[in-house]
C-alpha cells in the first residue's frame, strides 16, 4: 500500500500494523485539508479525525480489514 501512495504523490514516512477493524485518518490541528484530501482518494467513506497527540505535521492512514483502496 505504501508504494500505491507514493506512486500517487504523497510522502509515506512509515509504515506498521494497525488494529483490525475501520480504516481510519487521523491528523493533528492544522492538517484537517490534508486529512479530508487523504480521504476523499479513497474509495469508500472513511472517517478522519483530529488528534491533538498525532505526529505534528503527519496525517495518518490507518488501514483496516474494510479498506477500499485508492481511487485512480
Amino acid at each position: 500500500m505504501a508504494e500505491r501512495l507514493r506512486a500517487a504523490g504523497y510522502t509515506v514516512t512509515g509504515t506498521g500494523n494497525a488494529p483490525a477493524g475501520q480504516t481510519t485518518v487521523s491528523h493533528p490541528p492544522g492538517l484537517e485539508w490534508q486529512a479530508k484530501a487523504l480521504s476523499a482518494r479513497l474509495k469508500a467513506t472513511v472517517t478522519t479525525d483530529q488528534d491533538p497527540a498525532a505526529t505534528p505535521g503527519a496525517v495518518t492512514l490507518a488501514i483496516g480489514s474494510d479498506y477500499p483502496g485508492l481511487r485512480g
